[in-house]
């Protein structure tokens, strides 16, 4: 009997109404999750590689979270707690992590990484805080807090 399996976990939790998820997941053990608990909230994940991990988190309303990953060994992370957050990632490598924290209302973070071995988070807080970045390269940490 072979037991080396290879096999893809995903789990959707949903309390509230209006809200949608979506995960989809090619190549082997992938884990992908997403627990929503308010109301409107969209989100969706993809996973194509090997050995990836990608978690959304939404608490509250009107939020929206988008992951994609291309390549193995790679962290994804979106929290958003509050009210109209706007969050996506897209990573094209490998061993690459990121976790996008959003508290309150209204903020904006998009991440683009094609490269390797890059390590980012962002925090957001209060009200409208907008970031972007586009990283083509490997082996950066970046650490962004906005209040």
């Amino acid at each position: 009997a072979n037991m080396n399996v290879k096999a893809n976990s995903a789990i959707l939790k949903q309390e509230g109404n209006g809200n949608y998820g979506s995960q989809d997941s090619d190549k082997y053990t992938n884990n992908l999750s997403i627990t929503q608990r308010g109301n409107n909230n969209r989100a969706s994940q993809e996973l194509i590689g090997e050995n990836n991990n990608a978690t959304i988190t939404q608490t509250g309303n009107f939020h929206s979270a988008t992951q994609k990953a291309t390549g193995s060994a790679n962290e994804m992370n979106i929290l958003q707690d509050g009210t109209r957050n706007f969050a996506s990632q897209v990573f094209v490598g490998d061993s690459n992590s990121s976790t996008i924290n959003q508290t309150g209302t209204n903020h904006i973070a998009v991440l683009g990484i094609t490269g390797s071995n890059n390590n980012l988070n962002v925090t957001q807080e209060g009200a409208s805080q907008k970031f972007s970045m586009n990283r083509v390269g490997n082996g950066m940490t970046l650490n962004i807090v906005q209040k």
